[in-house]
Formats: structure tokens, sequence, C-alpha cells
């Protein structure tokens, strides 16, 4: 998995939460 796939899906899920 590349670091900005991981970034990406991170970002997403605090998105989603808030």
């Amino acid at each position: 998995m590349n670091l900005q796939i991981v970034t990406l899906t991170f970002i997403t899920l605090v998105l989603k939460q808030r």
C-alpha cells in the first residue's frame, strides 16, 4: 500500500466522523 492511499483513507474516515 502506498502512503498516499493510507493518508487519503485516514482523512476520509476523519471527515466522515465529523
